[in-house]
């Protein structure tokens, strides 16, 4: 190649692609029947490994008390629990220590197991075997008929009876300690004596008194107390913002019923630490699926003993129906009993990780039982409502005192031996070295909780599996080991924080405070995390935040986008969405990119799932599609027929509402359930923004084209030059949102009138889909807004409506969007000013969604799932148009002839201005034309379209002549069919791109598909696909009639790959001469390996990039494996000092190249496991493009 002046590539036709979405490794799992395979759920997340979760319950005696404090010491029995019952005493509550005679008891603000009106009591969870929740609600305790204890004791009490009492203030408590029957001084109605009316058990106290309150008898005066009764005299109570129960939040106050309600589901629910434990622990649990294993120990016997016999045991397996039985009939049938032996019971939640057999249990197990796979993460969840009191027979040692050779080197840089820190401990660990702090404990202690916590956790449980657990921001260690949780039900330790370095640990001492220190001791040792749980609502909220820190591991990332390809100070930044597949929620991030190196900071500068959940749902500004124009997404905007649709099926919270779904759709929290209580009719979110998985984020800021079209200046420099800088972001929330690029702040959010229309399922053809998201217990994960907009800057005079004499220039930002899996159609939103301050002016932003009304039904058949990005572009007989792509599946599941079309719309109102059929696909194997990309004669100055290539999933690759000065001279060509070595057809799913060479246009495509589950080598019902050798090609267009004549292999020049120990890909250079050749082909690794570039290429400087994947259905390599390549564009073969090279075992998104301001390139690349890397590409000098963005091609 000679070097071109800049005056000469200038002259050059210049190719562009709007590229695909980048993150095809996060495709979505099932499809229609006989047509292609689509997934509803990211490939990668049903690969994944599943976690273990061994919860390890406290059952000792304390357990049963109905204080924190402790005050009430044997003072609270519900059932027949333990020895107090067992010596004759009848079941009930009895008082020893006349402590249940002071108001501190009954104060919220002393004792937090009592009554506290600030929160919420949720009614708990039991499994009823139904299909696909398994759980259904316990139902709300009756005021007037409340059990005793739900879980144990069937008796009723009327919570709401009242008591005639001759005290003035009232004996407490009003009723017999034995069995809550009424107390002797009190009588049910009036006498001469007893004339004062009190609520014998529906009343609190609350502390209004000097100082600290203390429990004392001295503080024990109404001067210090305001005795709260909750009586039908009373019509309302002040309602906390915490109470979700009384309202929508803007209420001020708890009606008699709402507040008698809330006081019996405290009263049966969680009146006792164990109570409390039992309802919190079943509604975090029921979060959790077969997707996770679960099991359940205790930490005592039946007997009030040492659990040495495996009583109460419930081994791991998936959480399934079988074993969600099995599980919360354990769970809710403990009864509190005996000490607290906290050491030997997690001792042996590690010994049960390490051979596989609970010690004690009935019957063998072995390890592969328990552990299923080397790659399983282990979890022991601990919880303790006071002091240990035991160590039993435990003997690790001093374990967190020097540091272990440990069975991987975790704390170096595998590529530069650079030092990494623990997370924990912000320092490496180095063997042969104490500990460093909060470890080392510093007292020569041994055998204490946290001993036996680091033990499991430096200790490789099989002797061989380094290397083969997934690390996690909070754990570095890749061997099988076991992470600590720990949960202290309200008792607190001797410190406010871990002792720093230099200082120590107390030395625990059983029964005392310092073994509380030794309960977040030990979570730190183990890596875990510690919570101290001070009353039930802390307790749910704590258990939540553990099961989701655990699922959150498995969570991943989609496709990064930047603010400029070109860097420059003060226009850095990168944006990055996520999700997690735990709760399916989403992120969208905002990073600033290094200058000097292209890294991304460690610590966004924004995140909008953050904004947007601190943001009222009344202050949010969203719009939709009624059919025939943009309105407030509202009951009254939509219109009644389609806001019927918004209705639940279920009875309640259907049939009629519409009002609460759309409330729940645009943020509203109010009627959402929490923890998995199904006390409120929505399913709970632990985040309003919803999942992020194949929708790239995109960045619009001042308009930037140099178009010399009239009237584009005056736009350039007008009102649009200073408009907000704005991310574009489709979630899975049913929603496009638009958010502040500077802050993260949501401006404003689009929910398609497609999903609107899109039908639940074939069972409930009348209901939205947009009604999954909010059914609780029955909610499946599926795709909504999943497709990546184009944002261009259009005439919306200059279309085919105003052909041949377009009136006056009326230019505008058109923002194009698909749906992918989400729904067949697109939107036009004008962006031009992406200011909003109410609904309407959102629903004016609309130009129009396709199909629509004046949509023919045959053109509607025909159009599958949304998978292609739009293309904004300018052709020479109908000015501005809008391309989009039939997509897949446009065949027997929508009477469409599944043959591959282009629609080219009108820019201006979505009609179509003409339909490009090819003619492949049959309604039983449907095409599935997607991807395409446009061949632009002046990118960025004029954006007139020749050409537009495409390829389908039957292999062919298309050409799609737009050149001419007339619609009807528009016409379809077939490029060439691309088979592999033995003539089989390979699959096109990513978009081409395009570029020139000596003057020739050069077609630039990979094959393979990762759309299914059938995509995934070894996965069951994998395809022949799946496993086919896959290619990547440079495609000579010679602009003839006819395809490229087969054999095509033997039109094409053959590079070859091959790996190198290194990790680089050892590339061929053979020469292509574009005379006697139609271009070249490399293949990748051969079947059955599964290589295949499924991400879009791009083509910079003479260098064209791209990644290919290899997915694996093994769980130890979630998702599998990834390359990025580097090839010279000219014949496809390796470049001097560019070498292409193993990526890792991740998947990867498409490539994002970014310039440098000092001069360089570099390459971003969002990755499965979360992250971004960056990679440093040596551009050829004879071809250094001038600017990145444009992919500038220098001729031979």
């Amino acid at each position: 190649m000679q070097q071109e002046s800049t005056a000469r590539r200038k002259a050059l036709q210049r190719a562009i692609v709007l590229i695909a979405s980048g993150a095809m490794l996060l495709q979505p799992l099932r499809a229609h029947a006989a047509s292609t395979d689509l997934a509803d759920v990211p490939l990668l997340v049903q690969t994944g490994v599943k976690p273990n979760v061994l919860f390890t319950l406290d059952n000792s005696g304390s357990m049963g008390w109905g204080s924190i404090t402790g005050s009430d010491a044997h003072g609270e029995y519900t059932s027949p629990y333990d020895d107090a019952v067992r010596a004759g005493q009848s079941p009930g509550m009895r008082s020893t220590t006349g402590a249940k005679n002071r108001r501190a008891y009954y104060s919220p603000s002393y004792n937090r197991q009592y009554y506290n009106p600030a929160i919420t009591y949720l009614a708990p969870v039991e499994f009823d075997g139904g299909a696909p929740g398994f759980l259904s609600a316990m139902g709300d305790s009756l005021p007037a008929a409340a059990r005793i204890d739900a879980y144990l004791d069937a008796r009723l009490l009327d919570l709401t009876e009242a008591c005639w009492s001759s005290s003035t203030p009232p004996a407490l408590p009003r009723f017999n300690a034995g069995d809550f029957t009424q107390n002797g001084s009190c009588a049910n109605a009036p006498d001469v004596v007893r004339n004062t009316e009190y609520q014998r058990y529906s009343f609190f106290y609350r502390w209004r008194g000097v100082g600290t309150e203390d429990g004392s008898a001295a503080q024990d005066s109404d001067s210090n107390y305001d005795r709260v009764e909750i009586r039908s005299s009373t019509s309302t109570y002040p309602k906390a913002a915490t109470r979700t129960d009384c309202g929508n939040a803007s209420a001020t106050s708890c009606s008699f019923a709402q507040e008698s309600q809330n006081f019996a589901n405290w009263f049966s629910y969680y009146r006792t630490r164990m109570q409390s434990a039992k309802t919190a622990l079943g509604l975090a649990f029921s979060a959790l699926d077969a997707k996770s294993r679960v099991g359940f120990s205790t930490i005592n016997n039946n007997a009030g003993q040492d659990n040495d016999s495996g009583a109460n045991f419930v081994p791991l397996a998936d959480f399934d129906s079988a074993q969600k039985q099995r599980w919360y009939d354990q769970l809710y049938g403990i009864r509190p009993t005996g000490g607290t032996p906290l050491v030997p019971a997690l001792d042996r939640a590690g010994r049960y990780y390490t051979s596989g057999s609970m010690p004690g249990a009935a019957g063998a197990a072995s390890r592969s039982d328990t552990v299923p796979l080397s790659c399983t993460p282990n979890y022991t969840i601990l919880s303790t409502d006071g002091y240990w009191t035991s160590r039993g027979s435990v003997s690790v040692g001093d374990t967190d005192r020097t540091v272990p050779d440990l069975p991987a080197n975790v704390y170096a840089d595998p590529a530069t031996g650079a030092a990494r820190n623990d997370p924990i401990a912000g320092v490496p660990l180095v063997a042969g070295q104490d500990f460093p702090a909060p470890f080392f404990d510093g007292t020569g202690t041994s055998d204490s909780l946290a001993d036996v916590a680091m033990r499991y956790w430096i200790r490789d449980m099989t002797g061989n599996s380094a290397g083969k657990v997934q690390a996690t921001p909070g754990d570095p260690a890749t061997w099988q080991h076991m992470v600590t949780y720990s949960i202290g039900l309200g008792a607190t330790g001797t410190l406010s924080a871990p002792p720093a370095a230099g200082s120590t640990w107390p030395v625990p001492q059983p029964g005392t405070a310092t073994a509380i220190d030794d309960l977040w001791h030990a979570a730190l040792n183990g890596h875990g995390q510690y919570f101290n749980s001070s009353d039930p609502e802390r307790l749910r909220t704590s258990l939540g935040s553990i099961l989701d820190d655990i699922v959150n591991r498995t969570g991943s990332a989609s496709a990064v986008s930047v603010s400029n390809p070109s860097l420059l100070p003060g226009n850095n930044l990168a944006f990055a969405a996520s999700f997690n597949s735990g709760a399916w929620f989403g992120d969208l991030e905002a990073f600033p990119v290094d200058l000097q190196t292209g890294v991304l900071s460690a610590t966004p500068l924004w995140s909008a799932q953050a904004r947007l959940d601190a943001k009222p749902s009344a202050n949010r500004y969203v719009a939709s599609f009624n059919g025939t124009a943009g309105v407030p997404f509202t009951a009254t905007g939509l219109g009644a027929g389609k806001a019927a649709r918004l209705n639940s099926p279920g009875v309640p919270p259907g049939p009629s509402d519409n009002a609460a779904v759309i409330a729940y759709l645009r943020g509203d929290r109010s009627g959402e359930a929490v923890a998995g209580s199904t006390s409120r009719p929505y399913r709970g979110r632990a985040h309003v923004l919803g999942d992020v998985v194949d929708a790239e984020p995109v960045y619009v800021t001042a308009p930037r084209a140099n178009y010399t079209d009239p009237g584009y200046g005056d736009f350039k420099t007008g009102p649009a030059a200073s408009r907000a800088k704005v991310v574009y972001q489709g979630a899975n929330d049913g929603m496009l949102h638009a958010f502040d690029a500077a802050s993260g702040e949501e401006l404003w959010a689009y929910v398609p009138g497609a999903l609107v229309d899109a039908p639940l399922s074939s069972a409930r053809p009348g209901t939205s889909a947009l009604v999954g998201l909010t059914q609780q217990g029955l909610f499946q994960h599926r795709f909504y807004v999943d497709g990546t907009p184009t944002a261009t800057d259009v005439d919306l005079s200059n279309t085919a409506l105003n052909q041949p004499a377009p009136p006056s220039p009326r230019w505008a930002t058109l923002l194009v969007g698909g749906l992918a899996k989400g729904g067949r159609g697109y939107y036009a939103l004008n962006v031009t000013d992406p200011a909003a301050g109410n609904d309407a002016e959102v629903a004016a932003k609309l130009l129009w969604e396709f199909p629509n009304a004046g949509t023919s039904a045959t053109t509607r058949n025909n159009i599958g799932f949304s998978y292609g990005v739009p293309l904004n572009v300018k052709t020479r007989a109908a000015g501005w148009v809008t391309l989009v792509s039939s997509g897949y599946n446009n065949g027997d599941g929508t009477g469409g002839d599944g043959q591959g079309h282009l629609f080219v719309l009108d820019t201006a109102n979505g009609q179509v201005v003409r339909d490009l059929q090819t003619s492949a696909g049959t309604p039983t194997t449907p095409s599935g034309l997607a991807r395409m990309s446009a061949f632009l004669v002046n990118p960025g100055s004029d954006d007139t379209v020749d050409f537009v290539y495409g390829g389908d999933l039957l292999g062919n690759v298309w050409r799609f002549d737009l050149s001419g000065a007339t619609t009807g001279s528009w016409n379809v060509t077939l490029l060439a069919t691309l088979v592999d070595k033995s003539g089989v057809p390979q699959p096109v799913t990513a978009a081409p791109e395009l570029g020139v060479v000596n003057g020739k246009r050069v077609v630039y495509v990979g094959t393979g598909r990762y759309l299914g589950p059938s995509d995934v080598p070894g996965a069951p019902g994998a395809s022949a696909s799946a496993t086919q050798q896959q290619s990547f090609y440079g495609l000579m267009d010679d602009m003839s009639g006819a395809p490229i004549a087969a054999p095509l292999r033997g039109q094409l020049v053959a590079q070859s790959a091959t790996p190198a120990p290194n990790g680089e890909i050892n590339i061929t250079t053979n020469p292509v001469n574009f005379a006697t050749k139609r271009g070249w082909v490399l293949d990748f690794a051969p079947s059955p390996s599964g290589e295949r570039s499924a991400t879009s290429p791009v083509l910079f400087g003479g260098v064209l990039s791209f990644t290919t994947n290899t997915p694996s259905a093994d769980p130890c390599k979630p998702g599998g494996s990834s390359n990025l390549y580097f090839l010279n564009y000219s014949n496809g073969g390796a470049i001097p000092m560019l070498a292409s090279r193993y990526v890792g075992d991740v998947l990867a998104s498409r490539v994002q190249p970014i310039g440098l301001p000092g001069g360089g390139t570099k390459i971003l690349v969002r990755t499965s496991e979360g992250g971004t890397r960056t990679f440093g590409v040596q551009v050829p000098a004879s071809t250094a493009p001038t600017r990145v963005m444009w992919r500038e091609v220098a001729r031979d």
